[in-house]
């Protein structure tokens, strides 16, 4: 063998030409021959009796298949278990097939070679240095076969018989299940390509089985596959060519009624209008075959059915809705920026806050779940604010009011079972905008309630969650309607009547009460400008000095809005149009004829929080953390029982609050200079007028204690002094909340003097600057502290000797 390699080396190997076909010549194959140049097939396995093409154009294997073709020498085909393109000697099979090469194409960057496998060749070595080659022996084809064997190869050809008749199979499958010469090896093998296609695992895995019973067992079960395979598609193909046949002879009929009924009304049926608008929607394909479903339906009904009102507010519902109709955002953060500080004066984090949603939204092209709370008193801005980034974002707006509402049928809508029945305010909000990603309104969220008929604050969430609104479901529509791409935003004057489960999905602004000369710049600037453009009155006909505002807004308006301060504007605004149009003679107004214009119906609230007298504390209060007030808290001294009560629409902290100001003072009653006769023999009355609604918490209790012990040691208190802040029992001032607001309250209320814990010094920096001129602000950590700038007169120690008298009192 050696010297057959070394005469075949010194020949010169035959030049092919390109696109050359060059056939082998017959040479008698060296029997004794145990080293083949070896040809990697990565996607095909080659197989004895079975002739494949492939090409080359790895520079190792090209040379040798030159060489092995110019020998006239056999080839050996391996196969990797792992696909791949580059040869690894750990990955090739140890058994090969011996091939023939039949045909050599050359390619210029390579070569096409025709083989035909030969048999099984049992690999002992491979070498892939400069050359690709392999050692191995000849495996010895199997003469005699097993009775079984035999009868898997009649169970083949009959599972593959009827497709044969059928003409499915390919010629060359067909002539080999009638070739009674072929023994069972070469039945297996010629079945392998064909059933197990381009899976060259299968093949590779069915090509080294030597046992051929084996072989077998394994191909019947593949050929069964292959029919069950080839039958499904062909009754696949018949449901669908029978489909096609309905829908054709559907169309024929549909458009022959369309004739008749053009003939007959002069019209086109409505039905089919409204197919081809449903179709032109864009809906979900399972939305879209179920208002199909109906349309179809409903030209079914016979005439005068109830049911085909329903059916018929149903397809109207559906086809009024937006589906993929959008606008695009154009948001601009300069132009944003602009168009709020053009139509609201000072919010200047909310603002900020904005600002930042909207870059957020620009910079990720989507909504990202963001659910916005504007939570402030009535009259700062919130719904003003939610058109103004509806207009920065260059989306559609629409508002839903939610005040007052209890049944959840006006979230969801009502079920198409009742007469008159409709779609939710979300759907009809959305056919509103005609779009799928408005800025969405939802006014007063705090003012919904629930009853029998529902909680629509539990149907909300189905409306906010990002998790949910994606597929959200109305009672009347029945299909899921996508709500992701709208931007909600809430709004609120309350926090604390909104459900925890609500509350937690959104992310609360809060607006803050505006301080007077905020309220001030805002009636210059935009609501006298406003009214008088509504009352007909020539811009700059009404002149509001400071000092007219200042008196309007301490005298005739009580609020951390604007509202009632807008009112007023406009009441004046109305005055100046009806003397322009009667022509009657007037002067501007001034302070000397403010109440010509609006009137002796001052506030007279103010007088009563100055204070001074026995008893009597001004308390700072906050409601729903947002809206600052000032409440009057009296005490007074009842004959009777020792005892201490508390009026004026308390609630449970407020009642324990009072008991620890009660244990408080008579545990000090001896330090303070508190007669112990009067606590045994007086009960003690403390009362809180004009209480605001969801005023309610500890932070009155520094007030209290200051009214009940001015009340027992009839010291007055001192004229214009308002505090906050919880006491402890053992007279220690604790912080609380809401600070800036009760602080701008007690300014807009004339108070000069604020006392508040010392703990809460540090939220003195939201509080604004011409606040804080105004008002003497004293941190406080002891309740001695309070009492010392609280009262008029210092508080001395009681006399030992008066124990002993009490003693004696009590024993008598």
């Amino acid at each position: 063998m050696q010297e057959n390699n070394n005469q075949q080396d010194d020949k010169k190997i035959k030049e092919v030409k390109p696109d050359e076909v060059i056939e082998i010549q017959e040479k008698e194959q060296t029997p004794k021959q145990k080293k083949f140049f070896a040809l990697y097939l990565s996607n095909i396995v080659a197989v004895p009796g079975i002739s494949l093409t492939c090409e080359i154009n790895n520079d190792i294997e090209v040379q040798g298949m030159k060489e092995a073709f110019n020998r006239g020498e056999q080839i050996v085909a391996v196969a990797s278990k792992i696909q791949a393109d580059e040869i690894k000697i750990e990955n090739l099979y140890d058994i090969g097939c011996l091939c023939a090469i039949k045909r050599v194409i050359n390619q210029g960057d390579g070569i096409k070679l025709m083989v035909v496998g030969d048999g099984r060749i049992k690999i002992k070595k491979v070498t892939n240095d400069k050359t690709f080659y392999v050692e191995g022996d000849l495996i010895e084809e199997q003469n005699e076969f097993s009775q079984r064997s035999f009868e898997l190869m009649e169970n083949i050809k009959s599972v593959l018989l009827k497709l044969a008749n059928e003409r499915i199979l390919p010629p060359s499958l067909r002539a080999n299940l009638f070739d009674s010469e072929l023994n069972p090896s070469e039945f297996a093998d010629s079945l392998i390509h064909l059933l197990s296609k381009d899976d060259v695992s299968v093949q590779s895995k069915l090509f080294v089985e030597l046992d051929v019973e084996k072989r077998l067992n394994e191909i019947y079960r593949i050929a069964q596959d292959f029919v069950q395979r080839i039958e499904l598609r062909r009754e696949i193909e018949e449901k669908v060519n029978a489909n096609i046949q309905k829908s054709q002879k559907e169309m024929y009929l549909r458009e022959q009624l369309h004739v008749i009924n053009d003939e007959l009304y002069g019209e086109v049926d409505e039905n089919e209008e409204f197919i081809e608008k449903v179709k032109r929607l864009g809906m979900p394909k399972e939305s879209e075959e179920k208002v199909l479903k109906e349309i179809k339906r409903m030209g079914k009904l016979p005439f005068g059915s109830p049911e085909l009102g329903y059916i018929r507010n149903f397809v109207e519902t559906v086809l009024e809705l937006p589906w993929t109709t959008k606008t695009e955002d154009n948001i601009d953060i300069e132009k944003a920026k602009q168009v709020l500080n053009d139509e609201h004066y000072a919010l200047e984090k909310v603002k900020q806050r904005i600002l930042e949603t909207l870059a957020v939204i620009k910079l990720t092209k989507q909504v990202n779940a963001q659910i916005i709370c504007l939570a402030g008193p009535p009259g700062v801005g919130k719904t003003s604010i939610a058109k103004s980034i509806a207009n920065a974002m260059g989306r559609k707006y629409v508002q839903v009011s939610l005040g007052g509402v209890n049944d959840e049928s006006v979230i969801r809508g009502h079920r198409r079972t009742y007469v008159g029945a409709m779609c939710g305010r979300i759907l009809a909000g959305m056919k509103q905008a005609g779009t799928i990603n408005p800025v969405f309104l939802l006014d007063e969220i705090d003012k919904m309630t629930s009853d029998s008929r529902g909680d629509p604050a539990s149907a909300l969430l189905e409306v906010l969650d990002p998790a949910q609104n994606d597929h959200f479901k109305d009672n009347f529509l029945e299909i899921p309607y996508d709500l992701s791409q709208v931007m909600f935003i809430l709004t609120a004057n309350d926090i604390n009547n909104i459900p925890y489960a609500l509350r937690d999905r959104m992310e609360i602004i809060n607006l803050r009460s505006y301080t007077e000369y905020e309220k001030m710049e805002i009636a210059k600037k935009y609501l006298l400008p406003k009214q008088e453009k509504l009352a007909g009155v020539p811009e700059g006909t009404v002149k509001l000095s400071d000092e007219l505002l200042r008196r309007i807004i301490a005298e005739y308006t009580f609020e951390g809005g604007v509202r009632s301060l807008e009112r007023k504007i406009a009441t004046i605004c109305r005055k100046y149009a009806t003397f322009m149009v009667t022509g009657e003679k007037f002067r501007d107004i001034c302070e000397e004829n403010l109440d010509d214009y609006l009137g002796k119906e001052r506030n007279r609230e103010l007088d009563i929080y100055k204070a001074g007298n026995v008893g009597e504390i001004v308390g700072l209060s906050v409601t729903g953390g947002i809206t600052g007030g000032v409440l009057l808290i009296e005490a007074t001294l009842v004959p009777g029982k020792p005892a201490i009560a508390l009026t004026g629409q308390p609630g449970k902290m407020m009642k324990e609050s009072v008991e620890q100001v009660y244990t408080l003072v008579k545990s000090r009653a001896k330090e303070w200079g508190i007669d112990k006769k009067c606590l045994k023999k007086n009960a003690i009355h403390v009362h809180i007028p004009q209480v605001p609604n969801g005023v309610e918490g500890p932070s009155a209790g520094i007030a209290m204690t200051t009214a009940v012990v001015s009340a027992l040691t009839n010291i007055p208190t001192t004229p214009l002094t308002a505090m906050t802040g919880e006491i402890s029992i053992r007279g220690r001032v604790l912080p609380i909340g809401g600070l800036r607001d009760k602080l701008i309250a007690a300014d807009r209320a004339g108070i000069k003097l604020c006392i508040i814990p010392k703990d809460n010094e540090i939220d003195l920096w939201e509080l604004p600057q011409e606040v804080k001129d105004r008002l003497e602000i004293k941190a406080v950590s002891t309740i001695d502290e309070v009492l010392e700038y609280a009262l008029q007169q210092k508080l001395s120690p009681k006399e030992s000797k008066d124990d002993d008298d009490e003693d004696e009192d009590d024993e008598d």
